[in-house]
């Protein structure tokens, strides 16, 4: 549990495609905005 918040606290900081592991898919796809809506409502969704 403490593993997973900190990884939450961590995707504000850096891309969540990074945090997941998967930096080089989020980074292909960081060039579309489209991407960064459904990010943003992860994290709320998380939190």
């Amino acid at each position: 549990m403490v593993d997973n918040n900190r990884a939450i606290a961590f995707t504000f900081v850096a891309p969540p495609g990074r945090v997941l592991g998967i930096g080089n898919i989020a980074h292909k796809r960081s060039h579309t905005p489209s991407n960064d809506i459904p990010s943003g409502y992860s994290l709320g969704s998380a939190t």
